[in-house]
């Protein structure tokens, strides 16, 4: 294997954006990774695993290395982050969309081994560094409970904002131009 081809293991995390699903688990909200089902748990770093099958379902005549440590860089595996918070509009569902599920934006710290890619990084381990919280949902709906939902969320030990009168777009939005309105929930 090249030298060009082996993964950095950075010393300090870097941080990049994500975006999140709020669900209950556990009996409080948590959140999950919008891609894939899993949950990060507050305390806990989330160890990304490769998940993928041999065959890649888009395109079957590409194999993939089933069976690697994440993040492997001629695979998609890892904790995935964004470079620039505006670009994680992509991933915004239409207002049009029946998924009526509340979102977290976030900054999220990543370490070990990381691959970069074009708009951000793939990395072995990750945590929230900073949660913001639309209280509006795709549809302009104000979000029930949206106050005990920052209280449970700040279980992560980092600062959760609740943006007044925003959606996840909005957010998005804000965060790339400045500074969205919000209150803070601290742990």
């Amino acid at each position: 294997m090249s030298a060009a081809a082996v993964s950095p293991d950075y010393l300090d995390p870097i941080h990049g954006w994500r975006l999140w699903s709020v669900v209950t688990a556990g009996g409080r909200s948590r959140l999950q990774s919008l891609v894939c089902p899993s949950i990060w748990w507050p305390g806990r770093e989330l160890v990304a695993t490769c998940e993928a099958s041999p065959r890649d379902s888009l395109r079957p005549w590409r194999r993939r290395l089933p069976g690697h440590v994440a993040p492997e860089p001629r695979c998609t595996c890892g904790v995935h982050a964004m470079e620039r918070v505006r670009h994680l509009g992509t991933y915004v569902p239409p207002a049009a969309s029946r998924l009526v599920v509340q979102r977290a934006v976030g900054r999220v710290a990543l370490w070990g081994d990381v691959v970069e890619g074009s708009r951000g990084w793939r990395a072995a381990r990750g945590y929230p560094a900073e949660l913001w919280l639309p209280q509006a949902d795709l549809r302009r709906q104000t979000v029930a409970d949206l106050e005990q939902i920052a209280v449970e969320l700040a279980d992560y030990g980092v600062p959760v904002h609740v943006c007044d009168g925003m959606s996840a777009r909005d957010v998005i939005a804000e965060l790339a131009g400045g500074s969205p309105r919000l209150a803070t929930y601290r742990p």
